[in-house]
């Protein structure tokens, strides 16, 4: 294996990952999520004692930070898409170019 054909490949890597997390945020609803984590937190804090409520309450306010980040991330969807093209672009263009490669290697 070249040194060209290790970087195209960690390369190839490297964008399907990317592109797993622009999938992620694009497809995920995380306002549903909160909605369904506050009226699971309500019941469940009800029901503990006070200072375990509290411990629960702030694991569960974290939760809720990550999910609000996330919706955050929702807003800008055409950068998202844009995103997802070049990334779409970039990899077509690198699995091309393996491509050559292994066919000139003859395998």
């Amino acid at each position: 294996m070249t040194v060209k054909e290790k970087i195209i490949r960690k390369s190839i890597k490297a964008i399907e990952v990317e592109l797993k997390k622009v999938n992620y945020i694009m497809k995920a609803n995380p306002i549903i999520d909160i909605i369904n984590l506050e009226a699971e937190t309500i019941e469940t804090a009800k029901k503990m004692p006070p200072f375990k409520a509290i411990k629960y309450l702030k694991e569960r306010i974290k939760k809720r930070n990550e999910l609000l980040a996330l919706a955050k991330k929702q807003t800008n969807s055409v950068k998202l898409i844009e995103k997802k093209v070049k990334l779409g672009r970039e990899l077509n263009d690198l699995q091309n170019e393996l491509y050559l490669i292994v066919v000139r290697a003859g395998g």
